[in-house]
Parts: structure tokens; C-alpha cells; sequence
């Protein structure tokens, strides 16, 4: 009896363990545009949450780092599952320039520079070829983020697997 109770919970602990490892990996998707054909293929993190907790209407916002490629170009951007409410950017037309911090692995923080498109729920690194080397080489990505009635908020993104993911991106 105890032995068959040992090994159901073995079972059940391993089993556990892969459903955790299979939701913290890194995924691979692609869309085709319907009017030109033209396939974007994305590596995509997990889903986080900020570390700090955040209130009513925040309380459930996720983000997860996106590397996105359509034939040479590539592109990285933080999604969000709602629009960010991140406030203290320069406006420039439709877009927001948002200055802030972020940190690779136990690194001292640097700044970077977002752009919001009004109305998206996503942000884009300005320069990114330096930031998907970076992503590439590094084993997490701390990002801060000013946002409205929260103050600075950080979403820390797990990198581990980010580099077989854009690989395979890029042989596609």
C-alpha cells in the first residue's frame, strides 16, 4: 500500500514538473499575411507578471518579450494582454517615446528607449539587432516601467530557451 502511494506520487510530481517546464519554455508561431503572403514568424516568451502587485485595473496584466521576423528584418517588442498605461514619455505624433531601465541578468541597469504606437498593446525596442544579441546571450531581462497610479513597475522575462527559439525562426 505505502509503495503504491510512493509511486503515484512520484508520478504525479513528475508529471507536475513537465506541465511547469512546458509552460515557463519559449514557443515558435507564425501568421500570413492574407493580402500579400508574406510570413512574420515569432519566438515568444512566457507570460509574466510584474514583480511588484498592481491594482484594480492592472491586477492581471501580463507581458511576454517577442522576437518577430518576416524574411531578413527582425524586431523585438514587450506584448501586453491590455494596453499599457505607461505614462512620463515624450509624444511625437501617433507614437510614445518612452525612456527607462532595463537590466541584463545581475548587470548594472542602462537605459533604452520603447515606442508606443497610440492605441497597441505593445511596446518596441528602438534599436534592435543590439537587443536580440543581448536576448540571445543572457539568461534574464529585468525591464521597469512607470506605470500610471502604480509608479515604477518590473517585469523580469526568462531568456533560457530564447536563443534556440530565434534560431528557429530564423531558418524558417
Amino acid at each position: 500500500m505505502k509503495r503504491s502511494v510512493v509511486v503515484i506520487f512520484i508520478f504525479l510530481t513528475m508529471l507536475l514538473a513537465q506541465f511547469t517546464l512546458a509552460q515557463n519554455q519559449w514557443s515558435v508561431s507564425s501568421k500570413q499575411d492574407p493580402m500579400t503572403g508574406k510570413v512574420t514568424w515569432f519566438a515568444v516568451s512566457p507570460p509574466v507578471s510584474s514583480i511588484e502587485k498592481m491594482s484594480f485595473p492592472y491586477e492581471d496584466t501580463k507581458a511576454q518579450l517577442v522576437i518577430a521576423r518576416q524574411g531578413r528584418e527582425e524586431w523585438v517588442y514587450i506584448a501586453f494582454n491590455k494596453e499599457p498605461n505607461i505614462v512620463g514619455g515624450i509624444i511625437e505624433g501617433r507614437y510614445e517615446i518612452i525612456t527607462t531601465r532595463i537590466k541584463w541578468d545581475n548587470l548594472q541597469p542602462v537605459y533604452v528607449k520603447l515606442v508606443q504606437e497610440a492605441g497597441l498593446n505593445s511596446l518596441h525596442f528602438e534599436k534592435d539587432q543590439e537587443i536580440i544579441r543581448k536576448i540571445i546571450i543572457y539568461k534574464k531581462l529585468l525591464v521597469e516601467l512607470n506605470w500610471y497610479g502604480e509608479g515604477l513597475v518590473h517585469f523580469e522575462f526568462p531568456l533560457e530557451g530564447a536563443a534556440s527559439a530565434i534560431a528557429q525562426i530564423r531558418r524558417k
